[in-house]
């Protein structure tokens, strides 16, 4: 039988072996899958939080020029104002409206009023007016909504967060329009703040080669979207752009920077440039790290996770087979012992549960009980049996075995030894009885015993002894 011991051994071998192959596994994945794709991770990451940021902040931007411009479109001084053409006070209601807007909020927006005939009243950020502006999308496009129209808009001029409201009078007739427009200024500085490059590239096919708003041209395709907003970190970092690798990936990585990049479009949904986003390479390669050590520490959590697992798994192997089978071989070891004679008790085997093992050693126990039961009294008839037969040696044939047991076997031999001893004691009973007649001198009777064998002990001593009964009687015969 296979040591308890030994199947221990395998078991734990086997949860190593499989430990060591889980381990492997996990070493070559992190090494040639894990780490290689922490960059691409970490890279993708950064682009769409930062894309979904620079998506928030432009919605802020559009929505606040949307509500700004709605408050204007009501204002009733702005109302009368058009309608009575006394541009004078209207451009004081606008800088008033301006001021309330500076001291409520972080935007600066700047204003254009346009009359019913579709051309500009004043600019708060340029003296140019009188100028057709018909022909301008979003503005055609509010007219015939007759409604608050946002989008981005780009021009020669620029390019803005831009919206266009009409403006009617008590009797709904159209008097002007109002256009309010952000910048992306306070973005960049707030990105700057967090020690960011952000900047909006447009393609120079697009705005064309006359494009007012800046000179700073990039890669001979593309134009800062305005000189002011960005400084020259930016515009070194985009100088230093691969765009091709850009629209490959969608980012790039240098020795100096990771830069990022996101489509940039127009109200019509046509691409018009792209969003740059930048930080330096060693605040890139610490966010890798940070994110290469998230990921080191899922890994150890999983193979922990593991360990535990196999650990969990060997306890309760170890309980629910291990111990048993020990408990049985214990069991087994003890009751060979007592067959061989090396132990005069066996050991019961105490298994409590309910499951195959607990019916097992209930079923050994029931039968080892019963062979122990039964050796005994083989082994108490036998001492019996030796007795008795040492007695007969003596001459005494008044004692017979009287112990029973359940081998059949001893059994028969008992009842053969007993069958023996009072065959034998009636013989001897049978001669001494024939003997003292004799010795009271009466030769009647020859002696006869039943069922000897021929020429047996017994058959010789009844012969010798009738020979003397019959010199005895008859002298002649000597």
């Amino acid at each position: 039988m296979e040591s308890s011991f030994g199947v221990q051994r395998k078991v734990l071998a086997l949860l190593f072996l499989v430990l060591m192959v889980f381990v492997l596994f996990v070493s070559l994945l992190y090494f040639l899958k894990l780490q290689p794709d922490a960059i691409e991770k970490t890279a993708q990451s950064f682009q769409e939080t930062h894309r979904r940021g620079l998506q928030k902040e432009i919605g802020a931007k559009l929505e606040t020029t949307a509500i700004i411009g709605t408050l204007i479109a009501k204002n009733q001084n702005v109302i009368d104002a058009l309608e009575a053409k006394d541009y004078t006070t209207l451009r004081k209601e606008i800088d008033l409206l301006s001021q309330e807007t500076a001291s409520s909020s972080s935007y600066r927006p700047r204003f254009m009023l346009i009359d019913s005939d579709l051309k500009t009243i004043f600019r708060t950020f340029r003296d140019k007016k009188g100028d057709d502006v018909s022909s301008v999308g979003i503005i055609q496009h509010a007219i015939s909504a007759k409604q608050t129209v946002t989008a981005e808009a780009i021009g020669r001029s620029g390019y803005y967060m831009r919206t266009v409201t009409p403006v009617y009078n008590a009797q709904n007739r159209f008097i002007g329009l109002v256009s309010v427009h952000l910048g992306l200024g306070s973005i960049v500085r707030d990105y700057k703040e967090e020690g960011i490059y952000y900047g909006l590239l447009l393609d120079r096919s697009v705005v064309g080669e006359q494009y007012y708003a800046s000179d700073v041209v990039i890669n001979d395709k593309y134009v800062t979207a305005n000189a002011a907003w960005f400084d020259d970190d930016f515009n070194t970092m985009a100088k230093a752009v691969d765009f091709n690798q850009i629209a490959q990936n969608g980012y790039m990585l240098s020795d100096r920077y990771f830069i990022a990049s996101s489509i940039a479009k127009n109200s019509q949904g046509k691409e018009v440039g792209v969003h740059l986003i930048g930080i330096d390479r060693e605040v890139f390669d610490a966010a890798l790290a940070s994110f290469e050590r998230s990921l080191m520490l899922i890994v150890l959590l999983f193979t922990l996770i593991f360990i535990g697992t196999a650990i969990a798994i060997y306890l309760f192997v170890k309980q629910r087979v291990i111990t048993p089978v020990q408990t049985i071989q214990n069991g087994l070891d003890s009751f060979f012992k007592f067959l061989n004679k090396e132990s005069d008790e066996t050991t019961r085997i105490e298994i409590s549960s309910n499951d195959e093992f607990g019916l097992m050693a209930k079923a050994l126990n029931e039968n080892i009980q019963k062979i122990q039961t039964s050796l005994e009294a083989d082994r108490k008839l036998l001492e019996e049996a030796d007795v008795v037969i040492n007695r007969v040696k003596h001459g005494w044939y008044s004692q017979l075995i009287e112990s029973s047991t359940s081998n059949q076997s001893l059994e028969a031999f008992k009842n053969e030894v007993n069958e023996m001893i009072k065959a034998t004691k009636q013989h001897f009973v049978n001669i001494n009885r024939v003997l003292e007649d004799y010795a009271a001198y009466d030769y009647t009777s020859k002696l006869e015993l039943q069922g000897i064998e021929k020429n047996g002990v017994f058959e010789v001593l009844v012969n010798d002894i009738n020979k003397l009964r019959d010199s005895i009687v008859d002298p002649s015969k000597q």
